[in-house]
């Protein structure tokens, strides 16, 4: 067990050690790298100001101060469409492009959870070290079976996350609509930083908590073949007792993530000077990002196993390597 804080230095030389050892195993390019630019990352969202106007939204619609100007918009526009057939033609059209998007979408985010967890589940060394830079063909059919708990764990975290943001920016809202409204983000700019700052935080790091989660979940989905809330059950519990190191691990995750923005920016100056460039410019950035997906599934293949998670290939029935193993 990893606690206090006086350990997390040590901690993280030996979680720079594990990002290294991953930089060494993934760098060569391979066609992986394209499921590495829409790999799952550990992300924040610092968007305050774009929160709050939602959230004065959300309350003004609660409290019905937008119900007249809305009832009178959709019955002007229930005017119109029985006036002019065209109208609904295109409320036609509009449903059948939202059905189309259900059909052919679905099995597309279905097949590409399917990947993610066969990239996972390739990223572990010894996995690895039995096909170096494995093929598309090879992480799709080790995902094979898990489509749906890879799909359905993206989603339950999207709503986990999404009731967060509801609850902690959109209830106050409900509280302070008389200093919100009216211009309230320009004219109280000081009471809404008291109000809002500490929320910001707490979405911050409830923010990088749901990351790792999926990142630790997802490993153990592929690594055990369990469920959904299974697997995120077990990364809870390897993120609770092993806390110290998961803060470290989650620390290097923002270092990598701030890196690669750093240098997809780098990319982008340099080129911009020269519009034939603008090609290069974009793939480049995409390779950028594929290699640090697959990066981020082989630093979180070595989270997880030091962490405790136990793989298919321990013979010690689910047990695990102790914290602080590799």
């Amino acid at each position: 067990m990893t606690k206090g804080p006086k350990q997390l230095l040590p901690r993280l030389r030996e979680v720079r050690e594990d990002l290294f050892d991953a930089v060494r195993q993934v760098s060569r390019p391979a066609w992986i790298w394209i499921v590495g630019v829409f790999y799952p990352e550990v992300t924040v969202n610092l968007e305050l100001d774009k929160l709050l106007r939602q959230a004065i939204e959300l309350g003004e619609a609660i409290q019905g101060q937008g119900k007249a100007e809305a009832s009178t918009q959709f019955t002007e526009f229930a005017t119109v469409a029985a006036q002019d057939p065209g109208v609904s033609f295109t409320l036609l059209g509009l449903g059948g492009s939202l059905l189309l998007v259900l059909i052919f979408g679905t099995p597309l985010l279905l097949a590409t959870s399917r990947l993610f967890a066969g990239l996972a589940s390739c990223a572990r060394r010894d996995a690895w070290a039995q096909t170096p830079s494995p093929s598309l063909a090879h992480i799709w059919a080790r995902g094979e079976g898990m489509s749906m708990s890879s799909f359905g764990l993206s989603v339950l975290l999207g709503l986990m996350k999404a009731t967060a943001i509801l609850l902690l920016v959109g209830a106050p809202v409900l509280f302070f609509q008389g200093v919100l409204t009216g211009g309230g983000l320009e004219e109280h700019g000081a009471l809404l930083a008291v109000i809002y700052l500490p929320i910001a935080g707490v979405l911050i790091l409830y923010s990088l908590v749901m990351g790792a989660l999926h990142q630790l979940a997802l490993h153990s989905l592929v690594e055990n073949r369990r469920g959904m809330t299974s697997a995120l059950r077990h990364a809870w519990r390897l993120l609770r007792v092993n806390s110290t190191l998961s803060v470290a691990y989650v620390l290097m995750e923002l270092a990598c993530v701030l890196v690669l923005t750093l240098s997809v920016a780098a990319v982008g100056l340099t080129t911009s000077f020269i519009c034939l460039l603008a090609p290069a410019t974009i793939f480049l950035s995409l390779m950028l990002y594929g290699f640090t997906g697959v990066l981020r599934a082989a630093f979180w293949s070595r989270a997880y196993r030091r962490l405790g998670g136990a793989t298919s290939g321990d013979r010690l029935g689910g047990v695990g390597l102790s914290p602080g193993q590799s």
